[in-house]
C-alpha cells in the first residue's frame, strides 16, 4: 500500500486535533508519532495544526498535559516560522 504525503498530513492533523485536551495516553502517543514528521508535512497540514494550537491556547483546552501541549505549540510555531508560513 502506498500513502501520499498529503494523506499522511491529513491523518496527522486530525489525530492531533482529536486528542487535544484529552486526559489519557493518546496525546503522548500521537505527538510522539507526529513530532519527527513536522518538517516533512505539507504546508496545508502545518497551517491547520498552527490554527488548532492557537484555538487550544485561546480556550485553555489542554487537559492535564498543558506543558506538553505548550511544547507542541512551540514546535509547530517554529516550523511555520522556518517555512515562512
Amino acid at each position: 500500500m502506498k500513502i501520499s504525503l498529503m494523506d499522511i498530513g491529513t491523518l496527522a492533523t486530525y489525530a492531533i486535533k482529536y486528542c487535544m485536551g484529552r486526559d489519557s495516553f493518546v496525546p503522548d502517543k500521537i505527538r510522539s508519532i507526529v513530532y519527527p514528521m513536522l518538517s516533512e508535512l505539507p504546508d496545508k497540514s502545518l497551517r491547520m495544526m498552527r490554527k488548532d494550537t492557537m484555538w487550544q491556547r485561546s480556550t485553555d483546552s489542554y487537559g492535564c498535559q498543558k506543558g506538553e501541549w505548550v511544547k507542541w505549540e512551540t514546535a509547530v510555531k517554529e516550523e511555520c516560522e522556518r517555512r515562512g508560513l
